[in-house]
Formats: structure tokens, C-alpha cells, sequence
């Protein structure tokens, strides 16, 4: 059977308006858990999407801040100017909800992108993104009927990793 995004991708979609402060998308993205927020302007089309790189972009880079970026509960610092239309990424790219999903990940693979809008027609209806094809992935990995050579437990049996190093 052919697996087509629309079983796949997102289709609660989080959005941010153009002229909000990259602060409030920063805080957008950690609440809700996510990586990409489509950018919708003043009549709510959407007009370009933000990404998580498009936010570390835009932070404020001293060497200090980075240091206490990686500590617990510290908050990064924007321009008060700093605003979603500066840093998003336009046109949107978008893919048919009817597209297969191999398809979807050579886009992703051939685009540079993490992520795409999926559209039925021409409305949006919903996100798919490369943390959902890797879910995918790990499925078909971890399904019984998946040939053995392909399987993740056949990949670590064949591989030795050692201990993990954290530097």
C-alpha cells in the first residue's frame, strides 16, 4: 500500500503573526514543543514560515550569552526590533497531502528544508516535517515485516558503538 504524508504530517498548525516580536516566537516554539511556525500576515494568509534556525539567527550573539545559553531556565536576548518578517523564511514551500512519502523526503533532502506546508487543493491543511519522517521511519524499521537486513535491530547488532561520549 502506497503511504502518503496526509497520515502523517500535522494538521493542528501553530501560527505567528508577521510583526511579533521574535521574542514571542521563541517562547511560541518552547511552549508548544515545536521547531517551525507558519508566518501569517494581516488578512491571516500565510506568507513565509520560521524556523528554529531562523530564531537562533536572529539572538543577540555574545560570547557571554552563549555560555549561559546552555544552562537551565536562561533566556536568550532579541533586538527590541527584532521581528518574525525580518528572519522568516518566504514564499512557502508546499507539498500535496497526496504526495507519497518518499517523495516528501527526497523534497526535504533536495530543498534543504526541514520542513513543508501541506496543502489540499490550495488550502493549507496541515505540516510535514523531517521529525516526522524520521517517526516514519523508525516504524517501518521496528515492523516485524520490515526484511531483516533493514531492520534496527539487525543495524546495532552489526554495529558496535561503544560507550557514549558526551564532550
Amino acid at each position: 500500500m502506497r503511504k502518503t504524508i496526509s497520515n502523517h504530517m500535522s494538521n493542528r498548525l501553530i501560527t505567528i503573526g508577521w510583526n511579533e516580536k521574535m521574542s514571542t516566537a521563541h517562547q511560541r516554539m518552547m511552549d508548544q514543543k515545536i521547531r517551525h511556525l507558519p508566518v501569517t500576515n494581516e488578512r491571516a494568509e500565510i506568507v513565509g514560515i520560521l524556523s528554529d534556525r531562523d530564531v537562533q539567527r536572529a539572538m543577540i550573539s555574545d560570547e557571554s550569552q552563549m555560555r549561559e545559553l546552555s544552562w537551565e531556565g536562561s533566556k536568550p536576548e532579541f533586538t527590541n526590533d527584532a521581528r518574525v518578517r525580518h528572519f522568516m523564511s518566504w514564499p512557502v514551500k508546499t507539498i500535496d497531502q497526496h504526495c507519497d512519502i518518499r517523495w516528501a523526503a527526497e523534497l526535504i533532502i533536495l530543498e534543504k528544508v526541514s520542513s513543508f506546508l501541506v496543502k489540499s487543493h490550495e488550502r493549507i491543511v496541515g505540516i510535514i516535517t523531517a521529525e516526522d519522517l524520521i517517526r516514519i521511519l523508525i516504524e517501518v524499521l521496528s515492523d516485524p515485516q520490515t526484511p531483516n537486513k533493514w531492520t534496527l535491530k539487525s543495524t546495532f547488532k552489526e554495529f558496535d558503538f561503544g560507550p557514549l561520549e558526551v564532550p
